[in-house]
């Protein structure tokens, strides 16, 4: 194709999407380098210091590095919030980038937004938002800062998506905080915030010791305590065709299976600090690793089309030990009993001679 016909059409498509409200280049930073602040920002205090990881990653064998940069916690202005991801934009519309893990890139792919005129206004000030995005990503990359801000500021309101997922509702119930509900975007007075620096698909040192000391307060059922949970996936999305088959072989084992996005979030984490053995389908599930004892462990099963990054990460920031299964074809294909049965009797040899 000429070159010129492609610069057209390119153009062409950009300003149709414009009129859409899809503006990827609408975007501000509080991490200014040669411009003058912005005016409707106002820092409070440093939340961490810049830092490194260095972890192993079995998908690649190799050792994988991240810098978290510094993160800070800021007061905005007359701001607009989207409440369910917790993104925030000035009061003419433009994206905060420190607002989401994402690149600005990537989030207007999946988020194409830009505010217009808003007529909902709330007249609040340093309120906090407690978002609801799927929950492994909230878990990993939001609750930690959230927690922060909710202890640090006891008396600022907490705005929530009204249709919120049932576990941020669960959370609310145990904090017991004042909370607004709404149904959108809204202009808010001011928000406190703890910057994002895209680190998507890393959990940052900082966030996990907020989740850590958080659960500390959460005391063990002993009466329902379990050595051993299959997490299955059944029913849900990227399970295999033959999951049924694989809870009644874990269940040989001595597996209890448990649907754990049933039970109530506080429940969750009181049952799985007891735990030693954690197993299923790759999913969320395995995120509750951050409450698991040092050297428990987490068996994954994954497929090869679909490895997350973020599992096996979290697991090495908690001590925790990470074994994995690999099975061929697409998610919804059988896993060979065979061979998963042989690899459940090796780890748990393993575990028997730790």
């Amino acid at each position: 194709m000429n070159l010129n016909i492609l610069r057209a059409k390119l153009k062409l498509k950009r300003e149709i999407l414009t009129m859409f409200g899809y503006k990827p280049q609408n975007f501000l930073t509080i991490n200014r380098a040669e411009k003058k602040q912005l005016d409707f920002v106002e820092k409070i205090e440093p939340y961490s210091e810049i830092c490194t990881q260095t972890i192993y990653d079995p998908r690649s064998d190799r050792e994988l590095g991240h810098t978290f940069n510094s993160r800070d916690v800021f007061k905005l202005h007359n701001i607009t919030l989207e409440p369910k991801q917790g993104i925030i934009y000035s009061s003419d519309g433009k994206l905060l980038a420190e607002s989401t893990n994402w690149t600005t890139s990537n989030l207007y792919e999946s988020f194409p937004w830009n505010p217009g005129r808003i007529s909902s206004k709330l007249d609040i000030e340093e309120a906090l938002n407690l978002t609801s995005n799927a929950y492994g990503h909230w878990l990993v990359e939001d609750l930690g800062s959230i927690l922060y801000l909710i202890k640090k500021f006891p008396n600022s309101p907490i705005i929530v998506y009204k249709n919120a997922s049932r576990f941020v509702f669960e959370l609310l119930e145990y904090l017991n905080r004042e909370v607004i509900l709404v149904d959108g975007p809204v202009r808010i007075k001011s928000i406190i915030m703890v910057t994002k620096q895209q680190d998507s698909g890393w959990m940052h040192p900082k966030d996990l010791g907020i989740l850590k000391t958080f659960a500390d307060n959460i005391k063990i059922n002993m009466q329902n305590q379990v050595e051993k949970i299959y997490a299955t996936r059944r029913n849900l999305k990227r399970s295999p065709k033959n999951e049924n088959k694989i809870e009644s072989l874990f269940s040989k084992f001595g597996f209890r299976v448990i649907h754990l996005e049933e039970l109530n979030f506080i429940e969750e984490i009181s049952l799985i600090k007891g735990v030693n053995l954690l197993a299923g389908v790759s999913g969320s599930w395995h995120f509750n690793s951050i409450w698991m004892k040092i050297n428990s462990r987490i068996l994954d099963i994954v497929n090869e089309n679909y490895w997350g990054e973020l599992p096996h990460r979290v697991c090495s920031m908690c001590q925790i030990k990470y074994s994995f299964y690999m099975y061929s074809g697409k998610f919804n294909t059988e896993v060979d009993l065979l061979k998963l049965e042989a690899f459940l009797e090796k780890e748990l040899h393993l575990t028997d001679l730790i």
